[in-house]
C-alpha cells in the first residue's frame, strides 16, 4: 500500500540472536526490490496501530512479517462471535513473539500500555510459537483485535544491551472459534 510520492529502501544485515554480526562495510552487495499487488492472506503494511488492523476471518490463515524492531501487527476479527477464540502463531527462527488480545474497539496497545481487558499470551520463547485461547467472545459483538508483537530481548538485566533480530521469515496467525 504505496501513496504516490518517494520511498526509500533500509538496507541491513540480517542478525540472529546469539550470533556476532559479519557485515563488513566495504564488502560490495547487490540489491534487488520487486514490488507485487498484494495476496490474500498475506498481511499488508501499514498495519502497526489499531486504526490500520487488518481483518482476519475465523477459520482463515493470515501470513506476516515483523521486518524491525519495533514492528507490530494489528488484526481485526472477522465473524459473528458466540464462543470462545483461540488459535496459534507459528515460531520465527531466533524471535520471541508476543500475542496481545485487545478488546473489540480498543485504540491502544503494543507497543504502548495494553488496555483493561487485554489479553497477553506468551509462553513460547526464542523461536517458538504462541497459543491463544480462552477469549470469550459474545455473539453478535464486533470481534476483538489480535496483534503480534516482536518482543525485545535483553541479555540479563535491564541495562544490558538489546539483542536486535533482523525477521526476514515468515509467521502464519490462524484462529477458531470453540461454541
Amino acid at each position: 500500500k504505496l501513496a504516490p510520492g518517494e520511498h526509500y529502501i533500509a538496507v541491513r544485515e540480517v542478525w540472529t540472536a546469539g550470533r556476532p554480526a559479519t557485515e563488513n562495510v566495504s564488502d560490495w552487495y547487490t540489491l534487488t526490490a520487486t514490488w507485487k499487488a498484494p495476496e490474500p492472506g498475506h498481511e499488508t503494511e501499514p498495519d502497526d496501530v489499531a486504526s490500520a488492523a487488518l481483518p482476519i476471518a475465523v477459520g482463515e490463515t493470515m501470513r506476516g512479517m515483523l521486518g524491525r524492531v519495533d514492528d507490530v501487527d494489528y488484526y481485526y476479527v472477522r465473524g459473528d462471535g458466540g464462543g470462545t477464540l483461540g488459535g496459534e502463531v507459528t515460531g520465527v527462527p531466533g524471535a520471541d513473539l508476543r500475542v496481545v488480545v485487545l478488546p473489540a474497539g480498543s485504540t491502544m496497545g503494543p507497543p504502548g500500555p495494553l488496555p483493561a481487558g487485554a489479553k497477553v499470551f506468551d509462553a513460547g520463547g526464542v523461536g517458538a510459537g504462541e497459543r491463544i485461547d480462552g477469549v470469550a467472545w459474545a455473539r453478535g459483538t464486533p470481534g476483538p483485535l489480535v496483534v503480534i508483537e516482536r518482543k525485545v530481548l535483553r541479555a540479563a538485566g535491564p541495562d544490558s544491551p538489546r539483542t536486535i533480530l533482523g525477521l526476514d521469515a515468515e509467521y502464519a496467525l490462524s484462529l477458531r472459534l470453540k461454541p
